[in-house]
């Protein structure tokens, strides 16, 4: 082009770094707009927009208003897509008010906005949770600047209003969407799935997802990732697994979140074989295993008293570089000291606390709990009092596991000192604290004390602000 002789025109250059910034080949742009220069072309508005855009797209906003200064220098009228584009720009690295305020500034100037720029604005304020601010702004849209909303728009607004647990407007909106004759997408439909499965009403979900399949529209693999969790939490594996099957028939390949929502599923329907079936899956298929998948595994299978395979997937997590997490140790030692493996289960706690793992409350009181019922009180004591060694509140559940285990040992004095020490510590024994004391100092033959703190216990309830049903 820049050999011919005239040169073609500016549209004809404009039409070429278009196409190239929709391969999304944006820094190519750069020099060949330069070497346009160079040779004498001039820049249209056009050119100044596609420029524009390719900074945006790069994240290098600020670039972008330079040009954009150069446009107002050059006596050229920025247009709905100069704007839009710096909106997104700035929505791209989180710059919310200023692209509102650039919003405010585009309308001021006289240059309408359209139902793109609405849709970038909406788009991010929701995914920002400022949910009320893109309600105004899709308001403002309909009533007073009279633009139609199209599917992209309807289904930002409906996603942010699900994740804000505002479900009855979304249903609402979406019932809107219908009326104006705006067909719903696969994501307009992903959002009310998603909203519905956040809070437990999979009946409701799966509604939605029969009614977008019953309409000819493919579920995308995040919508059949939704459905199969929703479906495995609620206990129904078979259901998850026709619907794992089909979406492979239709050509969606499984991702590393179905997989582990269906290895939780199994492992929760105490269907381990299956679950440690498609973990191998994932292995020749060579998805990446991470903490989820492991820390599932070996939870299912330390429930099910298979502490040796559980064991073998802690060390090979190890062997291949993922580190166990808090849940991953919390399962195993859970496991070990529930299936007999005492030794090992205070072995594996040790080396957590020589490597310098964070050791929470809970793992500690896992800890008390299982040596308290192997017998090694002693062991479990000097634990318990060294808690506060490692900066850490003893919480009522780590309380009461000592108290029982006093209780147990015939260490009632003990025991009811530990009561008055957690009182004074601000940790309110609650019902379970109480009952364990009280069959302790029964089964010890106290039963003058045992009375004591029944009494104490009925008054508690009787003064406290939170209603007994509630507890």
């Amino acid at each position: 082009m820049i050999s011919l002789n005239p040169f073609p025109s500016i549209e004809a250059f404009n039409n070429l770094l278009t196409s190239i910034s929709k391969l999304r080949c944006y820094t190519s742009v750069f020099p060949l707009y330069q070497r346009m220069r160079l040779i004498g072309i001039e820049p249209n508005i056009f050119t100044y927009n596609s420029l524009i855009n390719c900074c945006c797209q790069l994240r290098q906003v600020d670039y972008g208003f330079c040009l954009f200064s150069e446009i107002l220098k050059r006596g050229y009228h920025p247009t709905v897509v100069t704007f839009t584009s710096l909106i997104k720009g700035l929505c791209l690295q989180g710059n919310i008010r200023p692209a509102v305020h650039l919003f405010e500034i585009m309308t001021v100037s006289g240059v309408r906005p359209n139902v793109v720029t609405y849709g970038v604005i909406i788009d991010t304020l929701c995914k920002n949770g400022l949910v009320d601010e893109a309600v105004n702004m899709f308001d403002q849209m309909i009533n007073v600047r009279k633009i139609v909303p199209n599917v992209v728009v309807y289904s930002s607004l409906i996603s942010g209003l699900c994740k804000s647990d505002r479900l009855t407007e979304a249903i609402e909106l979406f019932h809107n969407m219908s009326a104006r004759g705006i067909p719903a997408n696969a994501i307009t439909y992903g959002s009310l799935i998603h909203g519905f499965s956040q809070c437990g009403q999979w009946k409701e979900a799966q509604r939605y997802f029969d009614e977008m399949v019953d309409k000819g529209i493919s579920p995308t693999v995040v919508v059949y990732n939704m459905q199969i969790d929703s479906l495995s939490k609620e206990g129904k594996i078979g259901k998850a697994g026709e619907l794992f099957e089909e979406m492979m028939k239709l050509g969606k390949e499984p991702d590393v979140v179905t997989y582990n929502s269906m290895i939780d599923g199994y492992c929760k329907n105490s269907r381990l074989d299956d679950a440690l079936q498609l973990y191998k899956k994932m292995k020749r298929k060579g998805l990446k295993l991470a903490n989820v998948t492991y820390s599932t595994l070996v939870s299912g299978l330390c429930r099910a008293g298979r502490v040796t395979t559980a064991r073998s997937l802690l060390i090979e997590m190890q062997t291949i570089g993922v580190s166990p997490d808090i849940v991953t140790y919390g399962a195993m030692l859970d496991g070990l000291f529930k299936n007999g493996h005492i030794d090992e289960a205070i072995e594996l706690f040790q080396s957590m606390e020589g490597k310098g793992f964070k050791i929470d409350i809970q793992i500690y009181s896992l800890v008390i709990a299982g040596l308290c019922n192997a017998k090694n009180f002693e062991y479990a004591r000097n634990i318990f009092y060294g808690i506060t060694h490692k900066g850490l509140v003893p919480n009522v559940v780590t309380y009461t596991i000592m108290i029982n285990g006093m209780c147990k040992e015939g260490m009632f004095v003990e025991a009811e000192r530990l009561m008055f020490e957690m009182e004074k510590n601000g940790c309110i024994p609650n019902v379970i604290t109480y009952d364990t004391i009280i069959k302790g100092l029964l089964k010890g033959g106290d039963i003058k004390k045992a009375r004591k703190f029944l009494q104490r216990m009925r008054d508690s309830s009787s003064h406290s602000a939170t209603p007994p049903s509630a507890c």
